[in-house]
């Protein structure tokens, strides 16, 4: 992204379409990352949270390429 911004400036609608989905990859994988870091993982009792679990599963169905 840095380097996006050296070439192009900070004007995202002068971003070429590679620049822009370049942007986009970025910022949906810093919002995966916060989401597995938000969330708990497990129960005091070592189980699987059931939000982990849906956050697993939004991950994946977020990886799909359509």
């Amino acid at each position: 992204m840095e380097k996006i911004q050296v070439i192009s400036g900070v004007d995202y609608n002068k971003y070429t379409i590679e620049q822009k989905q370049t942007i986009a990859r970025a910022l949906s994988l810093a919002g995966t990352i916060k989401a597995i870091l938000d969330t708990p993982i497990l129960t005091e009792e070592g189980n699987l949270t059931s939000e982990s679990e849906k956050i697993g599963i939004d991950i994946n169905q977020s990886l799909i390429i359509k």
